[in-house]
């Protein structure tokens, strides 16, 4: 604030003159410190959210009367920023929302964080938690899988790596079978007469990501469309017709988790 601090100290209300006169006593020294110490704790953030999607934590840690916060404006401002002053500084996304009351009947809310560019995925899941319509996010292509690349399976990374985050976890129309291919870490997804819903991930991918993963997918599996047990079609993994040669159908399992997880138990 420059002049203005030192020629209109009046004009502030007297928390914030204080707070921003301590900035006074700081060399430039000390902010470059500052700024090497942040930098480095913005990339242990980082490696903090490679393992996980979203950090959850109350909004606020108390809620403080207006007669405590007078009292001690310093502290009891503090604290409240417990669970938020570090998202900016950390450059991270977050949005707080609504939850349920104290049991003193007081309000409550929890604030949903995640690393940075992650704010559309960040607002779909708070829509959801909240009840609400989850919105397609701009720029954005859904696609679902069936194997290799759902969560937690060998290939999820190549989604990840390119901004990709799940959407949901979700079933076909009731017109699919599902396939292991013979090298037995690929399922194949053939729509046909008599088939059966089975398990899926609709993931959603920035749109200029899939020519770079489509290019990644080896025959005889392809991009094509899925069908999903409401009715609306998303892009997703399909099996050419060839794909069921040599290969065990697997369908009445439900999903590829399920009889990964049904082949491990029988082994």
């Amino acid at each position: 604030m420059g002049e203005f601090l030192q020629t209109n100290l009046d004009a502030l209300h007297p928390v914030t003159r204080e707070v921003i006169a301590q900035g006074t006593s700081a060399s430039a020294v000390d902010y470059f410190r500052a700024e090497y110490r942040l930098a480095a704790l913005r990339r242990e953030a980082e490696a903090a959210f490679a393992g996980f999607d979203v950090l959850v934590a109350p909004t606020a840690p108390r809620i403080y009367s207006r007669s405590e916060v007078e009292l001690d404006p310093f502290d009891t401002n503090a604290k409240l920023g417990t669970f938020t002053n570090f998202v900016n500084l950390l450059d991270l996304c977050a949005v707080a929302i609504p939850a349920d009351p104290t049991p003193a009947g007081l309000p409550f809310g929890v604030t949903l964080m995640s690393r940075a560019g992650a704010d559309y995925a960040l607002l779909n899941g708070a829509a959801e938690l909240r009840g609400e319509g989850v919105e397609r996010v701009p720029g954005t292509t859904l696609l679902a899988v069936c194997g290799a690349h759902m969560t937690d399976e060998p290939m999820n990374g190549t989604l990840t790596a390119r901004g990709g985050y799940r959407v949901s976890t979700t079933r076909t129309a009731p017109a699919y079978r599902l396939y292991a291919l013979p090298d037995g870490v690929r399922p194949a997804l053939v729509r046909c007469d008599g088939g059966a819903s089975v398990e899926v991930e609709v993931w959603s991918l920035p749109a200029r990501e899939i020519g770079g993963f489509l290019a990644g997918v080896a025959p005889p599996l392809a991009l094509g469309s899925v069908q999903l047990d409401d009715g609306t079609w998303v892009n997703g993994f399909v099996g050419e017709g060839a794909a069921t040669v040599d290969a065990a159908d697997i369908t009445r399992f439900g999903g590829w988790r399920h009889y990964r997880r049904a082949v491990s138990t029988m082994r």
